[in-house]
């Protein structure tokens, strides 16, 4: 990896690539305060948060993030264990995948040199996804699911032998249904920790202020500690999801004008 690798603290968290003026969110459109992506990070710093921002001539490029289980915002049960909390790469071509890859790739073996001595292990949720939190790439670096669910595997990676493997917990959290009311019950869980989850969010609240109508009930539930993460966990695990009476909408590839027309749809159902 070339270039310059600092330690994250609370002098250089705005220089977090999915920080307001980040390479990951510039030239995208988003509502909400992204601000908020950078007083998450200062609170989680005050109860254990680390890792490493990596530069590229002086400009921020990608960053990986981690805390002890017993804190971190994660409905993860792995005493003595690291969370790995999420990690990205900012590419200048989007569509470079290997360099976004090999540069992922090379955080984590960093990742893993810096907590093998204070750690028993790492546990991360990995996905059965290409480039997010790849399960293939964790499984390279001798990572082992322990857990599926859906398309989530909670994977770890032991130093020491533990004397219990890491666990998922609940899910707790139940969506309401309010069509016997006559009425659509929306809950929507996000969380400040990501931009794109707070645009999501704010994405719901449009769609539903612009209805202007009785017949929705709104209920926005915010994951940005580990108590929330386990009170409103959901299977597959997210911190990024919305139910219309207990039906998941699908709200991170939809537009306000579409999220109306599932609302709309619900309306007319009852």
């Amino acid at each position: 990896m070339n270039g310059e690798l600092k330690r994250l603290s609370s002098k250089n968290i705005e220089d977090i690539i999915c920080c307001p003026g980040g390479l990951e969110v510039q030239e995208k459109e988003f509502l909400g305060d992204l601000s908020r992506t950078i007083s998450w990070r200062e609170m989680m710093v005050e109860i254990g948060l680390e890792g490493f921002i990596f530069y590229n001539e002086g400009t921020p490029r990608g960053f990986i993030e981690y805390m002890p289980a017993e804190t971190a915002p994660y409905p993860i049960e792995a005493p003595s264990f690291a969370v790995i909390m999420c990690f990205h790469w900012a590419t200048l071509d989007k569509e470079d995948e290997e360099e976004h890859h090999r540069e992922e790739n090379e955080m984590l073996n960093i990742l893993i040199k810096e907590t093998k001595h204070e750690f028993k292990g790492l546990a991360v949720l990995a996905w059965d996804h290409p480039v997010h939190f790849p399960v293939d790439m964790f499984k390279e670096l001798g990572f082992d699911v322990i857990e599926k669910q859906d398309y989530l595997s909670l994977m770890y990676l032991a130093f020491d032998r533990p004397s219990k493997k890491p666990s998922l917990l609940g899910p707790n959290f139940e969506s309401r249904d309010l069509s016997d009311q006559g009425k659509v019950a929306v809950d929507v869980g996000f969380s400040h920790r990501c931009p794109y989850s707070i645009h999501h969010q704010q994405k719901v609240k449009r769609a539903v202020k612009e209805l202007d109508t009785d017949d929705i009930e709104l209920k926005i539930h915010e994951i940005d500690t580990r108590e929330e993460a386990v009170n409103y966990s959901i299977s597959p695990w997210n911190w990024d999801w919305v139910f219309a009476n207990g039906e998941k909408v699908p709200v991170h590839r939809l537009e306000i004008e579409e999220i109306k027309d599932v609302f709309r749809e619900k309306i007319i159902q009852n």
